[in-house]
């Protein structure tokens, strides 16, 4: 049986990688919407080659 912690880790990992996709998603139609070329291929390639994942588990457990 597994623990209520370990549900929790696991619930909260498909959360960030929820999360992430979204606001990824967001901040592309958002610079689609102002013509910024640059920053949605530097988007897209910070995302593409996971640097986007090391930030998150980086900062993961600090709090704000």
């Amino acid at each position: 049986m597994r623990s209520v912690l370990e549900m929790e880790s696991e619930a909260a990992a498909e959360t960030i990688t929820t999360v992430k996709d979204s606001v990824t998603g967001a901040r592309i139609l958002s610079l689609l919407k102002e013509n910024r070329l640059e920053l949605i291929a530097l988007t897209i390639l910070v995302h593409v080659l996971g640097l986007s994942d090391r930030a998150l588990a980086h900062l993961n457990g600090v709090c704000f």
